[in-house]
């Protein structure tokens, strides 16, 4: 009833009834409801309030501060990974900096001491018939070198013996060689004594006649040489090289037979030559501008194709021309002019490169040229052994 007095729901008989009972109550009872009545006067202002609010409302308000929240948990989430992000790269581009730098250091430090290598250089060596040798490079233009005298700077010249010393023999005199050897980094020049004159490259050796006893004027090479041959009908030259004869009567041209190649070239570039195997099997002649491969150890005839003299006489001019070279090939040709060993890691080989550089210029940058051609080559030196891998 006093609840229901409270929220004006009494009839006036009840209301009566109540005022009636409140006068008869002690103090002690009194106080009792006063109590009861605050407590259900704080309820029902809660009921009331309930009753006012919009539910609705609430309810959206309550969504759009969790998805704040949300949105503020995502976003604090995201700063976190962006920032770990950002930390990662940045130990990222700390570290290639370093091995960038580390290995361009390297690179550079490499190359500074690939710098010092210098062209050429050393000096030919002359072994003559009575086993004794001369440095031509310390020799002098009085040395005594039998009918041989040195003639410029890198040059040897032999003069004919007077007919006098065998023109009244009845035995034929035995012809009498000497040997010319020039180590890598030298090349010389030599005029032999019937008129030939034979350019010879470096880390080749030369054995050739000193006198015209013979019916043949006949020559040993190993490397590589440059002929001019003095025309002399009655007395063939003959260049025995490589596994192979070549026969001529007068006539320019190249051989080129190191040790090391599995070929042997030789290229026309006046006259003509007849290029022979040892066993006699295969023969061919070639005209001006051909040049004849003869593959040693192989059963494969001599290959005759067209060339361009020019290319095989590039290091007489001063020029290194590499035309689709490997670079085991590259560094075999500068290595036998600069004085240095090499070492390639094979897979490099199926690289083929083209290009032309001087023969005086600086080893380091010709190398810095092949290995910067976007293949990732990478190179060393450990003063005495080039190592590209």
């Amino acid at each position: 009833m006093l609840g229901r007095f409270w929220v004006s729901k009494t009839s006036d008989q009840e209301r009566e009834q109540l005022k009636l009972r409140l006068r008869e109550w002690n103090r002690e009872h009194k106080i009792a409801l006063f109590r009861r009545i605050l407590d259900e006067e704080e309820l029902e202002n809660r009921r009331i309030i309930r009753e006012q609010c919009d539910v609705d409302e609430a309810w959206r308000k309550v969504q759009v501060r969790l998805r704040e929240r949300k949105s503020r948990a995502r976003i604090r989430r995201y700063m976190f990974k962006l920032q770990s992000a950002a930390a990662v790269l940045v130990v990222l581009l700390l570290t290639a900096g370093i091995i960038y730098d580390s290995h361009t250091g390297h690179r550079k430090r490499v190359m500074a001491r690939i710098a010092e290598i210098r062209p050429g250089g050393a000096q030919p060596t002359l072994y003559l018939a009575d086993g004794q040798s001369v440095e031509l490079g310390r020799a002098d233009s009085t040395a005594d070198l039998g009918n041989a005298r040195i003639s410029g700077e890198n040059s040897l010249t032999y003069r004919p013996e007077p007919s006098s010393d065998h023109e009244d023999r009845s035995e034929p005199l035995a012809e009498v060689y000497n040997t010319l050897i020039t180590p890598r980094g030298c090349m010389y020049d030599v005029t032999l004594v019937d008129g030939t004159r034979v350019w010879v490259n470096a880390a080749s050796r030369l054995r050739f006649f000193t006198t015209n006893h013979s019916s043949e004027r006949i020559v040993m090479l190993e490397g590589e040489a440059y002929f001019e041959v003095a025309h002399d009908a009655s007395r063939p030259f003959v260049v025995v090289s490589g596994g192979q004869r070549i026969r001529v009567l007068g006539t320019h041209f190249n051989i080129k037979a190191y040790d090391a190649a599995q070929a042997v070239y030789t290229t026309l570039v006046e006259g003509s030559v007849e290029v022979t195997s040892d066993s006699g099997e295969q023969s061919v002649r070639l005209s001006p501008g051909e040049q004849a491969v003869y593959r040693r150890q192989s059963d494969e005839p001599i290959e005759v194709t067209q060339v361009d003299p020019s290319q095989a006489l590039a290091w007489r001019s001063g020029t290194f021309i590499f035309s689709h070279a490997t670079i085991s090939e590259i560094l075999e040709e500068l290595s036998r002019w600069y004085r240095f060993d090499y070492e390639v890691a094979p897979y490099l080989d199926r690289f083929r490169f083209t290009g032309q550089f001087p023969r005086c210029g600086e080893l380091d940058r010709i190398l810095d040229i092949i290995t910067s051609t976007g293949t990732d080559i990478k190179i060393d030196y450990d003063g005495e052994r080039i190592t590209l891998k």
